[in-house]
């Protein structure tokens, strides 16, 4: 072992157990030897039973808590799945009231005449429709097993027709539309819920904006931005938005504040997101902007 470490040229290590240190002494060199042999395989032993204990603790405390958390949390479980099923329920129940009510309503029009209640009663069966159509949507999304029919079409055609379809609701609202979109840009997904989901936020940046205000609806590559100079929303509020039926205080137009929780819901399903900022200029507060 001298011979070797000495050929080697090496100051210290570990040799077949024993750990050695060598330096010049006169004219040679002196190589000391220490027997570590036991302290190694103390060392080793120590090593492999702490590995040993490490792996068998995390397998039992991952089986406790695999087993232990089904049985805590399955009241838990039971309950939102019990919720869901009732929003469901509810809401398919309540389609055929209403599809009667609508047609009582137009009848007693028919034979009376429209007048203030009847409008009135019109206006909440709408109210009360969309309202039943959002539950069933956003109970639909929140099922785990629900299938997306996915495939490639042109986003740019679909964002334009949205626009031109909703040109007549800026109309009689007061508003300006514009577009800045992009042609050719394809997108792989289902295409009746971005349709949905570039509806809602045309219909809100129209319904919610003050008289006069301009929106604008843009599409670039990987990015779609739907923006409007109508003022934006208060910090506090802005952190609340996309909350279900949240709805901002002092709103005059009638919603289900649920509109921008299904946004969110199919940007999750697509594997995007989606941001709510205000527009600032000369650190004023200009407007609202939304990005996909």
């Amino acid at each position: 072992m001298a011979q070797s470490i000495y050929k080697k040229n090496s100051l210290a290590g570990i040799v077949d157990g024993y750990k050695y240190k060598s330096g010049d002494y006169g004219s040679g060199k002196i190589i000391a030897f220490v027997d570590s042999v036991k302290d190694i395989s103390t060392i080793n032993l120590l090593r492999d039973i702490s590995v040993a204990i490490l792996v068998i603790s995390m397998l039992v405390t991952f089986i406790l808590v695999y087993f232990f958390s089904k049985i805590a949390l399955k009241p838990m479980e039971e309950s939102y799945n019990k919720q869901k099923r009732f929003i469901t329920d509810a809401s398919h129940e309540m389609k055929t009231p209403l599809a009667i009510i609508d047609a009582n309503t137009d009848i007693l029009e028919m034979e009376n005449g429209e007048s203030e209640w009847t409008k009135s009663t019109k206006n909440q069966i709408t109210r009360l429709t969309n309202l039943t159509n959002s539950l069933v949507s956003l109970a639909r999304m929140d099922e785990g097993n629900l299938a997306l029919k996915m495939e490639e079409f042109s986003l740019s055609n679909l964002i334009l027709e949205e626009y031109e379809a909703y040109q007549p609701l800026a109309i009689t609202k007061n508003k300006k539309i514009e577009n800045n979109i992009e042609k050719n840009i394809k997108f792989y997904g289902n295409e009746q819920y971005i349709r949905q989901m570039i509806g809602i936020f045309l219909d809100n940046a129209i319904k919610y904006c003050p008289q006069g205000t301009l929106v604008r609806v843009i599409l670039q590559p990987r990015k779609i931005l739907i923006e409007d100079n109508g003022g934006g929303v208060a910090p506090e509020e802005l952190a609340k938005l996309g909350q279900r039926f949240y709805r901002p205080a002092g709103q005059n137009e009638k919603g289900s504040g649920l509109g921008l929780s299904i946004v969110a819901r199919i940007a999750e399903l697509h594997h995007y997101r989606f941001r709510l900022e205000n527009i600032e200029s000369n650190e004023q507060v200009k407007g609202l902007r939304a990005i996909i």
